[in-house]
C-alpha cells in the first residue's frame, strides 16, 4: 500500500525462488475467496496479526533477521496497511531505527481472506525491506520522492517482489477484496498504481 514517511524534517531483496506458474495455479488465482473467513476471531487482535507478521517475515525475509516492527492502528483514510517508520529514527544507522507496520481498524474489523492478507503483509515487508537497506540520505531522499512524485514504477515493482515469492493468488485476492472497499478516485488511484487482478493474471501467464 502507499506509505509516508512525514515529519518536520522528513516528508513523509529478495530471497531467491522458483515463480513459474502452470495453468492449474492460473485457474485457481482466477476464482474467489470469502472475506473474512478463515479467522477465530475478529476484529482480527492486534496480537495475532503481529504472530502472522513475523512469521512471514521468518519464512520469506530471512535477511530481515531480528526485525520486530512495531503493530500501529489508525481510522479513517484509503489506506489500509502502510509500512512505516518512525520519522525522527530515519536519520539513525538502520538497525537503530524503530519500523512500523500501520493498519487501519477497518482491515481488522473487515479482513480480506487470511490468504490475501499473508500476500499485502509480504508486499508491506518489502517495503520494510527496503527501507531498512538504505542509508540515511538514502532514505530521506526516497521519502521526498515518494511524498513528491508518483509511486507507480515503485509499487509495482514491490508487487512484482510479492509474486515472485508465490504470492500471486493472494494479492489478487486482495486486491479484489481492496477494490470492493474503495471509490472514487482512491479507487482510480489503486488501480494505476498497484498489479490489478487482470495484470497479475497476465504476470502468471508471461512467467510460466
Amino acid at each position: 500500500m502507499r506509505n509516508l514517511i512525514l515529519s518536520a524534517f522528513f516528508l513523509a531483496f529478495l530471497t531467491p525462488v522458483a515463480y513459474g506458474a502452470g495453468n492449474a495455479e492460473i485457474g485457481a488465482c482466477s476464482g474467489s475467496a470469502s472475506a473474512g473467513a478463515g479467522y477465530p476471531e475478529l476484529p482480527i487482535p492486534v496480537a495475532q496479526l503481529r504472530q502472522r507478521v513475523l512469521s512471514l517475515k521468518d519464512r520469506f525475509f530471512p535477511d530481515l533477521k531480528g526485525l520486530d516492527p512495531r503493530i500501529e492502528v489508525f481510522q479513517g483514510g484509503t489506506d489500509f496497511l502502510r509500512a512505516n517508520l518512525r520519522p525522527w529514527t530515519a536519520f539513525l544507522p538502520a538497525d537503530r531505527r524503530e519500523y512500523l507496520l500501520q493498519v487501519n481498524q477497518a482491515l481488522l474489523a473487515d479482513p480480506p481472506p487470511p490468504l490475501a492478507l499473508d500476500a499485502i503483509l509480504v508486499h508491506e515487508l518489502t517495503h520494510l525491506r527496503d527501507y531498512r537497506g538504505m542509508s540515511p540520505p538514502r532514505l530521506v531522499w526516497f521519502g521526498l520522492k515518494y511524498f513528491l512524485f508518483p509511486i507507480t514504477a515503485y509499487e509495482r515493482q514491490t508487487d512484482e517482489n510479492a509474486l515472485k515469492l508465490g504470492q500471486a493468488c493472494g494479492l489478487i485476492a486482495y486486491r479484489r477484496w481492496l477494490y470492493a472497499h474503495e471509490q472514487g478516485a482512491a479507487l482510480v488511484a489503486k488501480r494505476r498504481d498497484y498489479y490489478t487482478p487482470e495484470e497479475i493474471l497476465a504476470w502468471l501467464r508471461s512467467n510460466r
